[in-house]
Order: C-alpha cells, then structure tokens, then sequence
C-alpha cells in the first residue's frame, strides 16, 4: 500500500508558527497537528531558509506562496 501525503494548510501553517513562537517542543507541535516530529521539523526547516529576497525565519503566508508555485 503506497503512502500519502498531506500538505499543511494555511489553518495548520498559522497554527504551527503560533505554537513554535511558544516555544513548544516538535513532538508537542506534531502531536497538536496530527503529525509526524519529523514533517514538522522539515516544515520548519525548509520554510525558514535565508534567501536573496528572504531574511529567513518562519512565515505561514510566506510557505503558503512557495508551496502553491511549480
């Protein structure tokens, strides 16, 4: 049986920054999500990167835009 995946939505997105800016722990954001600490992690990681355009950190509109492109 293949896996599948579920990408966040802005709902969730909005929700993971909010409890991150708490300092909650990946397990405690994973768990509240339905989530695995890993997708949390890579979320975190992959939307948080510095850029030309970008100072990094995380920002829910932000991965929203990136997530919607080609």
């Amino acid at each position: 049986m293949a896996k599948t995946y579920k990408q966040f939505t802005l709902a969730e997105r909005i929700e993971l920054y909010r409890m991150h800016m708490e300092g909650r722990s990946m397990r405690a954001i994973a768990t509240a999500l339905g989530r695995s600490a890993s997708t949390i992690s890579r979320e975190l990681e992959r939307n948080s990167r510095t850029t030309n355009s970008w100072s990094g950190g995380y920002q829910p509109l932000r991965a929203e835009t990136l997530r919607a492109r080609p």
